[in-house]
């Protein structure tokens, strides 16, 4: 009797084991499925947001392309700032060129010269010191 008594007590102790497990296994699976749930709507939200980016973007590009024509900048520019395309100055021959030594250029700019000169004592042939200076 004390060996059928052992027996049945380890019998319910394995049952009780064995409903335990399963209702831990079907609290796990219970779990996951909550998570897969949770991630599959925020999936669906971010693409969502992914497509409206996606579509003011191509807005975007679409008002880009039309603010950034160069037809529009140079109407733009010539009705606010009075910009036009032509030259400041016109040279329609050489003799309009001023003389060498007159010091104004076309349309009576004033030119200044430059020269350059090598400092001798720093001159190396892997270094080069040049100096320029300015006349008036």
């Amino acid at each position: 009797m004390a060996k059928s008594l052992r027996r049945g007590t380890l019998l319910t102790v394995i049952n009780f084991v064995c409903v335990a497990l399963s209702g831990m296994v079907c609290l796990g699976l219970y779990h996951v499925a909550e998570q897969t749930r949770v991630a599959k709507a925020e999936l669906h939200h971010v693409n969502r947001q992914i497509a409206e980016e996606q579509s003011q973007m191509t807005v975007l590009q679409a008002e880009w392309a039309r603010v950034a024509d160069p037809a529009r900048i140079q109407r733009l520019a010539q009705s606010y700032l009075g910009l036009t395309d032509k030259p400041t100055v016109e040279l329609s021959s050489l003799t309009m060129l001023p003389k060498r030594d007159s010091g104004q250029g076309p349309g009576g700019a004033e030119l200044r010269t430059a020269s350059a000169r090598e400092d001798s004592s720093t001159a190396n042939a892997n270094f080069r010191l040049a100096s320029v200076r300015m006349r008036n």
